[in-house]
């Protein structure tokens, strides 16, 4: 099993970016693997997009919590993978927020995969950002 987590703060208050990667329908716009994801009734998603060079289409579960700012997935398929992001508000002014990611394989061999979803992560978090900070 492995775990990675990375985070970004970023100015922008956390309700409409918690609002933003809460709706799977903009996922392509920051997860550079996802292609187009729909939610499914029964709390769960469908995702299709390409991953290290080979396209996928996956269903799986998805949790929201709406109190918490917070996103849950995960898929028994492939990798046993699941994550979660969640927004907070910044401790110095609420126009300020952090979002944090963090993925999870259950599969062996998944430390592997460190450096590469490491990176994978980074470029989703600076995209979210970007989607909002771009816009100022």
């Amino acid at each position: 099993m492995a775990t990675y987590e990375r985070a970004i703060a970023m100015e922008v208050a956390p309700d409409p970016v918690f609002q933003f990667i809460s709706d799977p329908k903009n996922w392509n716009q920051f997860v550079p693997t996802v292609e187009s994801a729909e939610l499914l009734p029964g709390g769960h998603v469908r995702t299709q997009g390409v991953a290290r060079g080979k396209a996928y289409d996956q269903h799986g579960n998805y949790t929201l919590h709406g109190q918490q700012r917070r996103i849950e997935w995960g898929s028994e398929q492939d990798h046993h993978y699941s994550g979660w992001l969640e927004v907070r508000q910044g401790d110095t002014s609420p126009e300020v927020c952090e979002v944090t990611m963090e993925l999870e394989f259950k599969t062996p061999g998944a430390d592997s995969l460190g450096e590469a979803v490491l990176e994978l992560m980074e470029q989703c978090l600076e995209s979210i950002k970007k989607h909002f900070v771009g816009k100022r």
